[in-house]
């Protein structure tokens, strides 16, 4: 097996790796930096910048090194190297095409928590790491992978985490034959209680703002306050008719509540006079982003609308989001307004973008 760890620069993967190493009875660490350094080092200039991913051997070299060590020695192999960007993923594939299991682990934080960690691993402030924090979290993010948060978690408690999905997976592989099975997956109306996941992402699990509109923070991050919004909400909805049109749904993954599908017709900084629904979608549980369970939930909300007589949707985000618009792009939306550096977060310019899906 195959255990690539990417995230952030200085969120502690190599911390991670070596944990696992000690953890695991046949493991060794591949150390694709130093492949970096060799192709870089031998150009003259660095042409294609400071990123290794940039440099098309890196990947390719990557790929038949650990081939050959896997395929030679038998072990498992260890890879704490940050992958930043979407095509990088082609890393990932290849080596499942290779027909060698391979997992992606994608480690996130928050800006601070890594920056304190650079810090503490010895550099100084404004190196290239910490100038590059919000660029790597941010295309660390996007990846399709297994995500872990590790803020004010352990290295140790990290690593029984990784250990015990790869074990889970392990042991689904060899004795189930349903593994690798999508989860079934429902929209539905909200129930008395999904109060208590809605108190818990509006106040504690927040990470998920990030994403979805980090401009405008949550208002009043109380458990009182919140536990009063959500009561209050569910009132309004708990009887509505059949037949009432929906504009938003839970969404639920093998019974469990992930998250959110919802929809409006106030476009942002676009005219909508055919009151077209734009819509959006949260789930805000990290490790239930991976697999296309967004995907799949707003290809059911599409169809929804579909059913409802609706032509075209749009839906709406900002260029921060890369996972966010990779969704938008498979599902077949067309970009019909952009409006660039619009949106600011963490001191960077980001653009506001509109796709529009015709159903026709």
């Amino acid at each position: 097996m195959i255990i690539w760890i990417s995230g952030p620069y200085g969120v502690g993967k190599s911390a991670l790796a070596e944990a696992l190493a000690q953890r695991m009875e046949n493991a060794l660490i591949f150390d694709a930096e130093a492949v970096g350094n060799a192709v870089r080092g031998n150009y003259p200039d660095c042409p294609y910048g400071y990123i290794f991913e940039d440099y098309p051997l890196w990947g390719e070299f990557c790929v038949r090194l650990i081939r050959d060590v896997h395929e030679k020695f038998n072990k498992d192999i260890l890879v704490p190297m940050t992958l930043l960007r979407e095509s990088s993923f082609g890393i990932i594939e290849k080596l499942r095409q290779a027909g060698i299991k391979t997992e992606l682990i994608v480690l996130e934080a928050s800006h601070k928590t890594v920056h304190d960690r650079i810090l503490k691993r010895g550099e100084e402030e404004g190196c290239w790491c910490m100038e590059n924090i919000e660029l790597s979290r941010r295309g660390s993010a996007a990846l399709d992978g297994i995500h872990i948060e590790t803020d004010e978690k352990t290295v140790a408690e990290l690593a029984a985490a990784v250990l015990s999905f790869v074990g889970d997976k392990r042991c689904a592989d060899s004795r189930d034959p349903s593994a690798g099975r999508k989860p079934t997956l429902i929209l539905r109306d909200m129930t008395e209680a999904d109060i208590e996941d809605y108190i818990r992402w509006f106040t504690v699990e927040t990470e998920w703002d990030n994403w979805d509109a980090p401009w405008e923070p949550i208002e009043d991050g109380t458990e009182e306050k919140q536990r009063e919004i959500w009561t209050e909400y569910y009132q309004k909805v708990r009887y509505l008719p059949e037949d009432r049109r929906r504009w938003k749904f839970e969404i639920e993954a093998d019974g469990v509540h992930i998250g959110w599908v919802s929809a409006y017709t106030d476009l942002d900084y676009l005219e909508n006079e055919e009151g077209l629904p734009a819509i959006g979608i949260c789930i805000p549980p990290i490790e239930m982003r991976s697999g296309g369970l967004g995907t799949q939930a707003l290809k059911a909300f599409i169809e929804y609308y579909r059913s409802l007589g609706y032509k075209s949707v749009y839906t709406q985000t900002w260029s921060g989001n890369a996972r966010m618009v990779r969704v938008a792009d498979k599902l077949g939306f067309i970009e019909v307004c952009r409006k660039k550096d619009i949106r600011e977060v963490n001191g960077e310019k980001y653009d506001a973008i509109t796709w529009r899906l015709d159903l026709e």
